[in-house]
């Protein structure tokens, strides 16, 4: 399978990105708008109410709706640092939690004096080298207990690049206790930081993998590249809207239909129903391959590709089967899933490929997320 190139289109405003798209060599598989959510994002916090039922808190946070902080740590009157870790829904108030996190492309800054290591970095010169930078870092900040996790991508940085994310990071949470200090003694209970929308689709993704930033707002471009230094030189400024310089509007028509072709004459058809997501793989106009088993492997296989490309555009989440077209060799079905099991490993949400039974079904599970009602006016 080819390496990844990822190009990320930011359709902007001059303060902040409004859309943005995810393109993986040349193939559209991420669409989404800024909707206001509030994940990540940190609030000075006052206890209003503890359940010891459920062992947790009930908090002013200034916005309609208390949070929920899932702690037995606090009372009534106490005021926390926390953040949202879950957004609200029907008449639920968002979840909070006490655990702070703050993330950089190669870092990510939390509470408790530990260094931990993705478990994707497997060199053992690497993980020492960062646990060795770790235990320094941690060791110069004696006015506070500091944590850190080094992202995968930190094993292609240098030791600068870390320190200076590092500082970038440590000067925020800094920033965000002196604000949590002043809205405490003000007795005013409010939003202290919401993460750039950008931002977050930008440290979605290993930064090295992406080859290309195209935005349509030169204030937006130029925040980028001065805020996020990583990303220098690889933004483009685009002189019409971004998706349609990007072409993300056309493709966006094509690939989000309950139907969708494929490249040899088959198709997919998309049906939703309240548990799960059923895709059926058809042979169509497939035509000038004479073998059924060599048909069968060309239809599963541009298909299984466009299955994995599609949930992930029409933020498909939870039970998805697949009615693949009947392969009898045994050795052809567990390529199928083996490849299917690797274009998952690009998905920055979890993605299982679990099996596919005997009646030719490929059982996947992914991880909700949050883009659906857009999605589904369209599709």
């Amino acid at each position: 399978m080819e390496p990844v190139c990822r190009e990320i289109i930011l359709s902007a405003t001059d303060s902040a990105a409004q859309a943005y798209a995810v393109q993986e060599n040349g193939h559209l598989v991420e669409y989404g708008q800024d909707d206001g959510g509030k994940m990540g994002a940190v609030y000075c916090c006052r206890v209003t109410e503890y359940v010891k039922a459920f062992k947790a808190c009930f908090c002013e946070i200034g916005e309609e709706r208390r949070g929920y902080l899932n702690s037995d740590a606090y009372r009534a009157g106490d005021w926390v640092l926390c953040q949202v870790s879950g957004e609200a829904h029907d008449t639920k108030g968002m979840r909070l939690t006490d655990n702070v996190k703050l993330t950089g492309a190669y870092l990510v800054l939390l509470e408790g004096n530990t260094v931990g290591i993705s478990g994707k970095i497997q060199d053992d010169i690497n993980r020492n080298r960062l646990k060795k930078i770790g235990d320094q870092l941690i060791a110069s900040c004696v006015d506070a207990s500091v944590g850190l996790i080094f992202r995968t991508e930190s094993q292609y940085a240098s030791d600068a690049d870390i320190m200076q994310e590092f500082k970038a990071l440590r000067q925020k949470a800094i920033a965000l206790r002196d604000a949590f200090n002043i809205a405490k003694k003000n007795g005013n209970p409010t939003r202290l930081y919401q993460p750039d929308f950008g931002a977050k689709i930008l440290f979605r993704y290993p930064p090295s993998t992406i080859s290309t930033l195209y935005c349509d707002h030169p204030v937006y471009a130029n925040t980028i590249e001065t805020q996020y230094p990583i990303f220098a030189g690889k933004v483009h400024l685009c002189k019409a809207p971004a998706m349609d310089t990007a072409g993300i509007t056309r493709k966006m028509a094509t690939h989000l239909g309950r139907k969708v072709w494929l490249k040899c004459g088959g198709y997919l058809i998309f049906d939703r129903t309240e548990a799960m997501t059923v895709i059926d793989v058809n042979s169509g106009k497939t035509s000038g391959i004479h073998s059924s088993r060599e048909l069968a492997k060309t239809v599963n296989f541009q298909a299984a590709e466009e299955i994995l490309r599609s949930i992930r555009l029409r933020s498909i989440g939870g039970m998805i089967l697949c009615d693949m077209i009947d392969m009898t060799a045994e050795e052809d079905r567990e390529e199928l899933l083996e490849f299917m099991r690797k274009m998952a490993e690009n998905d920055p949400d979890v993605t299982q490929i679990h099996d596919i039974t005997k009646l030719g079904i490929v059982e996947i599970t992914r991880k909700r997320t949050k883009n659906t009602e857009y999605l589904d006016k369209r599709g």
